[in-house]
């Protein structure tokens, strides 16, 4: 509930009411890598790009607790949704990773992956494959 609800209900908040503004041609979407890499069949994918019919499965994100990545493929899938509902211009991007001003008060993971490419621990990003 703290992590779905407001990810969810903030993006169609947010698009609902550029949908009701005359001055706003596009809307740009900030989602998440984590909305189409997650799916029980990637492995048997032999993909070279990524294109819009590709998706993170939301059952394979509740199987294995990836509520993030659940909660961007819903608010992505729903904004995508409501732009064609009301013949909105949405783009989304997709960023690997976003690293900014801390939120909390113990780094991301995202953070402490890319500290410890920078300080030269690891030398190549870690796959999960199930």
């Amino acid at each position: 509930a703290t992590l779905i609800d407001p990810c969810i209900k903030g993006t169609l908040n947010v698009l609902r009411s550029c949908s009701k503004a005359s001055s706003v041609k596009r809307v740009v979407l900030t989602s998440s890598c984590s909305s189409i890499r997650y799916r029980f069949d990637v492995q048997n994918q032999q993909i070279s790009s990524l294109n819009e019919s590709h998706w993170s499965d939301p059952n394979y994100c509740k199987r294995y607790n990836l509520f993030y990545a659940y909660a961007k493929t819903i608010g992505e899938q729903e904004a995508w949704r409501v732009a064609k509902e009301s013949g909105m211009d949405l783009v989304v991007v997709n960023p690997s990773f976003v690293v900014g001003p801390l939120l909390a008060p113990q780094p991301t993971s995202t953070l402490l992956l890319i500290l410890s490419i920078v300080k030269g621990q690891i030398f190549l990003l870690p796959v999960r494959m199930r």
